[in-house]
């Protein structure tokens, strides 16, 4: 059962703030997602409690974490497409994706995270142009076909749709 903040120790506390950083600078993960695995598998913290712990605590903590933290909050936080910067990489992404890398692959080359990548890919890049945005949709079906080669002929191709597009 998870336990709540309540009448922890500050040595705890700081404990649980080392716990929520490494867990973000080793995952890329977003403070809701981080919130939402810790309160599954340790203790109960909300997302307002781990943008205090990177926050406010942190800093005083452990400045060299911190700054790593922060580079993937920054990573993390989500940008309209209307920025220059962000259509860049949707495109580059794109263009990647086409050229057969994976998104493990184009997460290196752009120095982002995987969230983030296929974020761009399957909703951004078909709000800027539909039909890259199909291309890309094909070659992603493609890879994740190639990644259960045992299965191929017997998996519909329906079964691969991306949520939120299956037909009912």
């Amino acid at each position: 059962m998870a336990r709540t903040n309540y009448n922890l120790t500050d040595e705890e506390v700081k404990e649980r703030v080392f716990q929520v950083a490494d867990y973000i600078i080793s995952t890329g993960s977003s403070t809701r997602k981080t919130a939402k695995y810790f309160t599954e598998h340790y203790f109960a913290i909300s997302n307002a409690t781990v943008h205090e712990y990177l926050h406010k605590r942190l800093p005083k903590l452990d400045a060299e974490r911190y700054q790593k933290v922060m580079k993937i909050i920054e990573l993390n936080t989500p940008k309209t497409i209307e920025d220059a910067e962000t259509k860049i990489r949707i495109y580059q992404a794109a263009s990647l994706i086409l050229q057969d890398y994976s998104i493990d692959e184009i997460v290196e080359v752009l120095h982002s995270t995987y969230d983030i990548i296929y974020d761009d890919l399957t909703s951004r890049l078909p709000k800027l142009d539909v039909k890259i945005a199909e291309d890309v949709k094909k070659k992603l079906l493609e890879h994740r076909l190639q990644n259960l080669p045992q299965y191929k002929d017997n998996i519909p191709a329906s079964f691969f749709t991306p949520k939120g597009n299956i037909k009912k």
